[in-house]
């Protein structure tokens, strides 16, 4: 029997400044099928890799970047029309765009679930 995994073919976008949370969440779309995973630590890191990687087919944002806020990259990468689902550990009201958001710590059902539910809203 063939399995399709939730993520079957995807290019991700992580934006995470802490390493390893970063790596975690790349093994859990990697294992979730992703076809491939860009990491970024910075806004400007970010910039880079939509510019460079026209094909990303959803971006999962921590909203603190060090001192940076990524609400104004929130805009940006929505208005190129891709699916942003923010990952925080701070407060859990929402930016001030309207994007899903997801508390970490999280479970890797739970990270996978809000991309689909993310992608889902989007079509």
């Amino acid at each position: 029997m063939l399995t399709i995994l939730p993520l079957s073919g995807w290019t991700v976008l992580i934006v995470e400044d802490a390493y390893l949370i970063a790596l975690e969440a790349q093994r859990i779309v990697e294992e979730a099928g992703a076809r491939r995973v860009i990491l970024a630590g910075s806004v400007e890191d970010s910039r880079s890799a939509l510019a460079a990687e026209p094909g990303i087919d959803v971006c999962i944002l921590d909203l603190r970047l060090g001192e940076q806020d990524a609400t104004p990259l929130i805009r940006e990468i929505g208005e190129r029309g891709i699916p942003v689902l923010v990952v925080t550990g701070f407060d859990s009201t929402s930016p001030e765009v309207d994007v899903p958001l997801l508390k970490k710590p999280y479970q890797e059902t739970e990270l996978i679930e809000a991309i689909r539910c993310v992608i889902r809203d989007r079509e």
